[in-house]
């Protein structure tokens, strides 16, 4: 049955209308209007309560009119076209200009403004539409951020802001932030809003922002938002998320709130609370815009306070942080660098930078001022401290630090002023992260105080001798952290000693940690079986000890300071000894006894000699620091000392080839050698009944001799440079240790005004090739001279009697002395004459030597030529067949003249004299390779660097070499010569140059040499770039620029030796093209060596310098080898002012300099030329030798004074002391001189004022 038909008057609206439940307002969509004109968008925003389709059309063509604006497409519009950029602009500036018009008519006391658009905004919330209503915020943020990036529309921004402030717009956004979560789409757009109302950048926009905070900034919203975690899609697209918008609209008011605003901000703890909690849950750019403006704006901020400051960041903010800066990544990879702004960090990067400079700074607000190692409020004594200072310690009864009431205080536990990161480093796990190990010694180095109390505290780790990964981890904790200096005064104050030492339980922490004393670990360390864990003891040790003996230093310092400048410095200085003492003491407790080292030093195996070469130095360190502990334990060095004198003697005399499996060359072995003998050497001067004299065994030498054939041999002149290392004390070299043993010995006498020892040393170097047998004798007779000297001085006393003629019981008249080693050879000769006949006669010839070089340094020669006629008699007497010519030996004599014993006796005294020179200079530290500094002559250096004009090559060359001997040519050199003939001043000499490489090119491909094809392709393009030179610069008329010379020498060295590193490159350019392009060699080598990876980095060799001082004989890798070879063809290169204009083009200068400063020169061979430039490697060295030649080169000294800023660059050298000081001064002077300085001539006299900081005046 139809129903009825309603009747024409009756209303169906029967049923309330129901609402969409999605808050979405019913309606047909229409698509969005493309803006042609001001009147077009104010029609399209007028309010239409009964038409929300219209409304919502309006919003969305306002949104996509905006978003054409701020967002354009990569192809815009002609800049006068009314539908580009600019067009738009001006419609929407007539636009807001009507708009503003109309607010001038409207009544004062309330400001209107798009009032249509907040109209639409008013009615969607009233009437939930809450698309409309999420749309026309998001649109009114987005037109503020439009105007903000025009600033002629600034007025209208401010306006638009007020607007917004007035309580009934904020009221509707504070509906709009209340929504939960599944109403994103509503919160969002509500805190970008309010976040460009913050960042507008007016003060007065922003204090008004703040006073309406009930409604814009509720802080319990904010938090609830903040804490809504992101999903991880989100995260990973970096799509912007409720709690992103939250994040920037919190540090918008961070930036731009003024300061009262922003400290109450900052004690919403629940604010940075939520906002650090899920810092690891944001995107990386998130993270990294977050740490920057809180360090900036918090921590930066003088106006904050440091309690604020430190309520920011919690535990759980640092472990967040923490958690950021070890998983985000610290460098930006290929791809993601197209689409990163320039000059932006790595997230992971930025992380870590701010844990560093909040946990290290004090100033920004963290961490506190340290106080060293002295606990809080001990640095402000009580009276009753500064009585017992003063007067109460020593009187009436002496109770010392005792008397100090809180210095016994602190045995296990420690106050700390920075009581929070004292909680977050024990958090940290610096064993198992390489970060957190940073961080954590960050920390210690700028805050002492702390690591007392983190040993204190790290009591759950027990540093038992196990190889695993933890104690690894563990162990280079402990190592670094010993290795940290001392505070400057302990932390007492900025310039002056405390009255009182810090205590001796915190001081110890940092020498030698609780863990390493806890049930001897250490020791137990030592004496494992494990080589790395013994090694690890060794090595820490070492550095305790060293660092103990800085400390006792700074102790006595501090105790002289005192006595000197108060009246009762006396007795502080008296708590400053008693404290030495006591942290002495503390150290012996913890560190292994003597016996346990020696015990370490008796296993270790002698083909180890880095392990050797640490235990000696170990066992140096007891006797030097801890000299009780040492001595008390009886140890005859005699025997490690015998191995380590022969191992040194043989390492010395070895080649320079791979020594070992672990890839360690003999250089280095000779190295680690000599520092173990001068460990030992200097361990022996401390030692009780050192046995000198005593032989391991026949037919070996004792010790003494040993040393003595060291020094006859010339081989302790490595051992006899600056020793200080470790900040020891100077230490004896091997000459003035036997000279004097010999002495305290009774073997030589001292009266005389030159030494016996000089005439000793001096015959054995008569006589090297039968150095072993003298030497066996010698120490045969200076034995017999130890074990009784009281007889060798009554056979001296009988013959100065018989030859006076009185009787044996009177007095003798004064005589000049003679030394008991000559009557210990009278007593030993007849056994001598008993052996082989022409030992015999060696030593015989010997004796004779040393008795007349004796008699010239004013021995008696009564008494001389006395042992003379014995020792005659002695051969004729003794039963043996060739006694009669041993006494043709001894009546003939060794015939040495006067003017040969003056020479000489002068070689030996000159030594001793600039021995005695050198012991009188400052001591200076030892490179790690043991070499010391040495006087220089730097003039000479200068002198003989000077640029090669062509009229010292030998010319003669040319006439000498046929092209018969091609091979002797390459072998010997010669090809060389004719190759420099090339630069020769003189026309015929360059010519006859040419046709000699034309007739030998001829010739090549005759000869059997294996690299007959490679030089003959380089001599093709030495006679091809010469051939196709512009006229004006052909060989006719002026020589052949230096840098193609060198080149091509530098270059036929290689090609003779097919395992250079530079081989497959150099045969790479050589079949390239024909012809050089000379002003492109420098930079095409630079480029190709400094720049790229090496063609082999693996290959361990020796290099030779050619003309760059003697051969470099060192051992180096790939890439050491090309700079070496790169650097010595630029030192040939620079010879004119032609060379240096080609330098200065292909950017050489540029490149050398920033190559000091580069990590390929920092490492690698240390030079051993014999111009003692100090401890540099073998590539800085070459760059001061270039250097030094530019100076003397005119247009290089110039440019690079003007151009290149080499004055700055050598004030650097002097500021960062990777240079000798007297070197960089006379290079500045140079310069300076050479380019007209101080003389008014051009622009130099602009670097005037840095020269003379320079060179000092």
């Amino acid at each position: 049955m139809p129903k009825r038909p309603p009747l024409e008057d009756q209303d169906r609206s029967f049923k309330r209308q129901k609402v969409d439940p999605k808050g979405i307002a019913r309606g047909p969509r229409i698509p969005p209007e493309k803006i042609t004109s001001s009147a077009q968008l104010s029609k399209l925003l007028t309010f239409q309560q009964d038409d929300v389709s219209r409304s919502r059309h309006g919003i969305q063509s306002l949104k996509v009119f905006l978003d054409s604006i701020l967002y354009p497409p990569k192809t815009n519009a002609a800049p006068n076209d009314d539908h580009g950029i600019p067009g738009k602009k001006k419609i929407l500036a007539d636009f807001l200009a009507f708009e503003g018009n109309k607010v001038a008519k409207e009544d004062p006391d309330r400001i209107t403004f798009l009032e249509n658009l907040f109209k639409t905004i008013a009615c969607a919330s009233e009437n939930r539409w809450d698309d409309v209503f999420a749309a026309g915020i998001a649109v009114v943020a987005l037109l503020l951020k439009t105007i903000a990036s025009d600033l002629q529309l600034e007025q209208y921004g401010q306006l638009l802001c007020k607007i917004v402030l007035r309580r009934d717009v904020l009221q509707l956004v504070q509906r709009g932030l209340s929504l939960p979560k599944k109403q994103e789409f509503i919160v969002s757009p509500c805190l970008r809003l309010l976040t460009e109302v913050v960042s507008c950048g007016n003060e007065g926009i922003s204090a008004r922002f703040y006073k309406m905070k009930d409604y814009a900034f509720e802080v319990n919203v904010i938090s609830r938002i903040l804490a809504m975690r992101p999903d991880e899609k989100s995260r990973l697209e970096d799509k912007p998320s409720l709690r992103s918008n939250a994040v920037k609209f919190l540090l918008a008011n961070l930036k731009y709130q003024t300061l009262g605003a922003k400290i109450d901000i900052l004690r919403q703890r629940n604010l940075f609370t939520a906002l650090f909690d899920n810092l690891a849950y944001d995107s990386l750019a998130m993270v990294a815009e977050v740490l920057n403006v809180v360090k900036q704006h918090v921590f930066q901020d003088t106006g904050v306070s440091k309690e604020l400051k430190q309520s920011t960041l919690t535990q759980n903010a640092l472990a967040n942080i923490l958690r950021i800066a070890k998983t985000a990544p610290t460098e930006i990879d290929e791809e993601a660098r197209k689409t990163v702004p320039l000059g932006a960090k790595p997230t992971g990067l930025i992380a870590r930078n701010f844990l560093q400079d909040v946990c290290t700074n004090p100033r920004l607000g963290l961490s506190r001022r340290y106080a060293g190692w002295y606990p809080p409020d001990t640095l402000r004594p009580s009276e009753k401290d500064e009585k017992v200072v003063k007067e109460g310690a020593f009187a009436p009864i002496d109770m010392g630090l005792d008397s100090v009431g809180w210095y016994n205080d602190y045995q296990d536990s420690v106050h700390v002023r920075n009581g929070p990161l004292s909680i977050f480093l024990q958090t940290l796990r610096p064993w198992a992260n390489e970060y957190e190990r940073e961080l954590l010694l960050a920390v210690f180095r700028t805050h002492p105080e702390l690591v007392a109390d983190y040993f204190f505290k790290k009591t759950g780790f027990g540093f038992a001798p196990k190889l695993t990964s933890t104690w690894i981890g563990f162990s280079t904790v402990l190592f670094e952290t010993v290795q940290l200096s001392p505070p400057r005064y302990f932390g007492a104050a900025k310039d002056s000693w405390g009255d009182v030492p810090p205590p001796v339980s915190i001081a110890i922490e940092s020498i030698l940690p609780g863990p390493l004393g806890q049930n001897r670990a250490l020791a137990r360390s030592l004496l494992s079986d494990s080589e790395l864990i013994s090694f690890f003891a060794i090595r820490i040790l070492i550095v305790g000890l060293v660092k103990l003996r800085k400390v006792l230093q700074l102790f006595d310092e501090a105790g002289s300071s005192k006595r000197r400048s108060t009246s009762s410095g006396g007795k502080a200085s008296r708590l400053w000894q008693e404290g030495s003492d006591r942290l002495a003491k503390e150290f012996r407790l913890r560190a292994p006894t003597m016996k346990e080292v020696l015990t370490a030093c008796r296993r270790i195996d002698a083909s180890k000699p880095l392990q050797r070469e640490a235990v000696t130095r170990l066992l140096r360190l007891y006797y030097e620091v801890l000299p009780k502990v040492a001595l008390a334990e009886k140890f005859d060095l005699s025997m490690p000392l015998t191995t380590a004198l022969a191992s040194f003697e043989s390492a010395d005399g070895s080649e320079d080839n791979m020594s070992d499996w672990s890839g360690r060359t003999d250089t280095e072995t000779r190295q680690l050698e000599k520092m173990t003998l001068e460990h030992l050497l200097v361990a022996t001067q401390y030692a009780f009944g050192m046995q000198w004299f005593k032989k391991p065994g026949a037919p070996g030498l004792s010790p003494f001799a040993m040393l003595f054939r060291i020094e006859s041999r010339g081989q302790s002149n490595s051992t006899n440079a600056d020793r200080q290392r470790d900040g020891a004390q100077k230490s004896d070299d091997i000459r003035s240790l036997l000279k004097r043993l010999l002495t305290n010995k009774f073997i030589l006498q001292n009266e005389t005004p030159t030494s016996p020892f000089v005439p000793l040393i001096a015959g054995l170097k008569l006589f090297p090739e039968n150095m072993d047998e003298l030497l066996a004798f010698l120490d045969e007779c200076c034995a017999r001279v130890v074990q009784k000297p009281i007889k060798y001085e009554d056979d001296l006393e009988e013959l100065r009697l018989e030859e006076s003629g009185r009787d044996p019981k009177g007095e003798t008249s004064s005589v000049k002395p003679v030394s008991n080693f000559v009557l210990a050879v009278l007593a030993q000769y007849e056994f001598i004459i008993k052996m082989q006949s022409e030992r015999a006669k060696d030593i015989t010839r010997w004796v004779l030597s040393l008795l007349q070089l004796l008699r010239h340094i004013g021995e008696d020669k009564v008494i001389l030529a006395r042992i003379k006629d014995l020792l005659s008699e002695t051969a004729v007497s003794t039963s043996n067949l060739d006694g009669h010519s041993l006494k043709e030996i001894i009546e003939e004599d060794v015939d040495l003249d006067e003017e040969q014993i003056e020479k000489i006796l002068q070689q030996e005294t000159e030594r001793e004299a600039r021995d005695a020179e050198l012991a009188k200079q400052p001591t200076k530290p030892l490179a790690a390779d043991g070499q010391g500094p040495k006087p220089v002559d730097y003039e000479a250096i200068f002198k003989s660097m000077q640029p090669d004009s062509g009229e010292k090559t030998s010319y003669g060359i040319l006439a000498k070499t046929t092209p018969a001997d091609f091979d002797g040519v390459i072998e010997d050199g010669p090809l060389e010569e004719i190759i420099k003939c090339l630069y020769a001043p003189e026309k015929a000499i360059r010519k006859q140059a040419v046709a000699k490489l034309y007739n030998l090119n001829d010739q090549i491909r005759d000869s059997t040499h294996p690299d007959a094809y490679q030089i003959s392709l380089l001599l093709n393009e030495i006679l091809n770039t010469i051939a196709r030179r512009p006229s004006d610069y052909s060989i006719d008329k002026i020589p052949l620029p230096h840098v193609v010379t060198a080149f091509a020498i530098s270059a036929l060295k290689v090609l003779t030796d097919p395992m250079h590193p530079m081989y497959p490159k150099l045969n790479d350019y050589l079949t390239r093209r024909p012809v050089w392009a000379v002003s492109r060699i420098l930079s095409y080598w630079s480029d190709k060596i400094i720049a790229e990876e090496p063609a082999d980095d693996g290959t361990e060799r020796a290099v030779y310098g050619r003309d760059m001082g003697d051969d470099i004989l060192v051992s180096t890798n790939g890439r050491q080898t090309e700079l070496l070879w790169l650097l010595d063809m630029l030192f040939q290169s620079i010879q004119s002012s032609a060379d240096a204009e080609i330098f200065r083009k292909c950017g050489t200068w540029e490149k050398l300099l920033a190559l000091w400063t580069g990590p390929d020169s920092s490492v690698g061979p240390v030079n051993t030329s014999e111009y003692g430039f100090g401890r540099l490697t073998a590539v800085r060295e070459a760059i001061v030798k270039i250097l030094v030649r530019a100076s003397w080169v005119k247009g290089a000294q110039a440019t690079l004074a003007a151009r290149f800023g080499v004055l700055a660059w050598l004030e650097e050298r002097i500021a960062e002391r990777d240079l000798e000081e007297g070197l960089v001064r006379k290079m500045g002077r140079e310069f300076w001189k050479r380019c007209g300085g101080g003389q008014g001539e051009g622009r130099m006299e602009v670097w005037e004022g840095a020269m003379k900081r320079l060179i000092g005046e």
